[in-house]
């Protein structure tokens, strides 16, 4: 996944086991490699409760965002002080705007330019002479929530 964020871009490598940032502008990459015992599998398995929590979830809209057939849906916190609404592709199942609100404020990020499908293997393999800092020991310390 290619984000910019703040001017810079970063891309994102996931191999289902190690995750790579990579700042091209600074010619790095932060690498972590997660506790597997919590990572879902598919894209689908974080929506798996979405026919036994009915008021968490909320369909609210079906409607066309960027030119493809969207449903909106709302997903409130328990305590309703924090609200998500996603477009999400009706094809593929892929959220392709998310507007989350918060206390802190509200944060909009936008999937553009998907390929769905087989990609070249050099899309996912870092440049070499990138400076790569592992910060999985770092990540492993933080208590599990």
């Amino acid at each position: 996944m290619e984000t910019t964020v703040e001017g810079q871009t970063v891309v994102t490598i996931y191999d289902g086991v190690t995750m790579y940032n990579y700042m091209a502008g600074e010619n790095m990459a932060i690498k972590i490699t997660p506790d597997q015992s919590n990572l879902k599998e598919t894209p689908l398995d974080y929506t798996e409760d979405i026919d036994t929590k009915p008021d968490k979830y909320k369909i609210v809209d079906s409607t066309v965002y960027d030119g493809v057939a969207c449903k909106v849906v709302v997903i409130t916190t328990a305590d309703g002080k924090e609200e998500c609404k996603m477009w999400v592709r009706e094809d593929y199942g892929i959220p392709i705007r998310v507007e989350a609100d918060s206390q802190e404020g509200k944060a909009v990020m936008e999937y553009k330019n998907l390929q769905i499908g087989p990609q070249p293997a050099e899309k996912f393999q870092l440049p070499a002479g990138v400076q790569v800092m592992d910060m999985t020991d770092m990540l492993n310390q933080f208590p599990k929530q």
